[in-house]
């Protein structure tokens, strides 16, 4: 009987999807959910291949700027998840991204100082 169970467990994690264990029977929406996520991970997997496989070193050049530009959405947590998608190497990562930092930072000062001088200069 046990053995049946396993296998049993088995079938169903496998009907889930990849990297999907339930410890229980997951209800009809889990199990929605849990295949449109390894759907858009695996296409994102895909495409991320794609685009490093393309863009070669050049890709760290993208993550310091996209990091670098001081718009919402953008900087060091979205640009750490967009590396950890697409399985960047480590220490260019953190190059890049503190550099983007360093930089958004300079550029949010200057603004910051433009905007408080055309204020006290009148």
């Amino acid at each position: 009987k046990r053995g049946g169970m396993e296998e049993e467990k088995k079938l169903e994690n496998e009907k889930v999807g990849k990297g999907k264990k339930l410890g229980r029977k997951g209800t009809e929406k889990e199990e929605k959910l849990a295949r449109f996520c390894n759907f858009c991970l695996t296409k994102g997997e895909k495409a991320g291949k794609k685009l490093v496989k393309k863009a070669g070193n050049s890709i760290y050049f993208a993550l310091f700027l996209f990091v670098a530009i001081p718009l919402p959405g953008t900087g060091a947590w979205t640009g750490t998840l967009a590396a950890s998608l697409l399985n960047l190497d480590y220490k260019k990562t953190v190059v890049a991204i503190c550099m983007g930092i360093l930089v958004a930072g300079a550029i949010m000062l200057g603004v910051s100082v433009g905007v408080v001088s055309i204020f006290t200069s009148g």
